[in-house]
């Protein structure tokens, strides 16, 4: 079951290994739902006391993503095996959480998407009899991975798609840009998708360590914010919903002048912000 709420966004964090991806999506309202992807998340010190409160709760989808026999796949690659489960329980995960599940959750997070988009990858090879991906079944996983994301954006809750991030180079410019970890256009493009595109950070600084978000798009980010923010943000998400929550533009209003003054006032009625 969701949980109502008057506020509701979509973020990716994307990043490299050790860059608070994780940590941070735990920072979002609570309680939060965590698809296990990476099978990681469970072992994390970070999260644990949220995890033994009951503030977040860890769903493993503990799938290889090949089925049948491994020898099979290894040693006769012509082999036919069979769809692998890993991205069919990754849907019914979502859907247990969605509509099933007795608790309510303000928040689920997918760690990590890189993940599920290989179980999807895989999925997709197997049920079409391939031993490999084709051009034509990149077309068939390009739609299923939009309509899955133009499909979760219409729930009532916050969705965190954490990504691994890869460099690529133009080349003409030889300028490299960092984007979402996705095979194909799509991991430039993934800000179509979501409110929120942020790339996770983390810098050593005296032997510290200081975690925060890229929120806007520059020469090497192509990033994404819906609201008012910092270019560099604390890695809080409930924090940075608090700011996206308070981004207002006035409603037209008739114009009334201050008797004794020439101030003008206007009703204080507002609306939010489209993105």
């Amino acid at each position: 079951m969701i949980k109502k709420m008057d506020y509701y966004t979509s973020f990716v964090l994307y990043g490299r290994y050790g860059s608070g991806k994780t940590t941070g999506a735990c920072t979002a309202p609570f309680p939060i739902a965590v698809i296990d992807a990476d099978m990681k998340a469970r072992n994390q010190s970070n999260i644990q006391a949220l995890v033994k409160s009951g503030d977040v709760d860890i769903f493993p989808l503990n799938y290889p993503l090949v089925a049948g026999n491994d020898e099979d796949f290894l040693f006769r690659p012509d082999s036919t095996n069979p769809v692998p489960d890993g991205y069919r329980e990754c849907l019914r995960l979502i859907n247990r959480i969605v509509k099933q599940e007795p608790k309510e959750y303000a928040t689920i997070v997918f760690d990590s998407g890189s993940r599920i988009i290989q179980h999807l990858i895989q999925a997709t090879v197997a049920a079409n009899g391939k031993t490999q991906m084709t051009q034509q079944l990149w077309g068939v996983f390009y739609t299923e991975l939009a309509n899955r994301f133009t499909r979760l954006s219409t729930i009532p809750v916050n969705f965190i798609w954490i990504f691994h991030e890869r460099t690529v180079i133009d080349e003409i410019t030889k300028q490299q840009q960092v984007i979402v970890s996705i095979p194909g256009q799509m991991g430039e493009d993934i800000g179509t998708f979501f409110n929120e595109v942020y790339n996770s950070k983390v810098d050593e600084i005296g032997g510290k360590h200081y975690y925060y978000y890229v929120t806007k798009s520059n020469a090497k980010h192509n990033n994404r914010t819906s609201g008012t923010l910092d270019l560099n943000e604390q890695p809080n998400i409930s924090q940075i919903i608090s700011k996206l929550n308070g981004t207002y533009i006035a409603l037209p209003q008739p114009v009334n002048n201050v008797t004794g003054g020439g101030n003008v006032v206007r009703s204080a009625n507002v609306i939010r912000r489209a993105s």
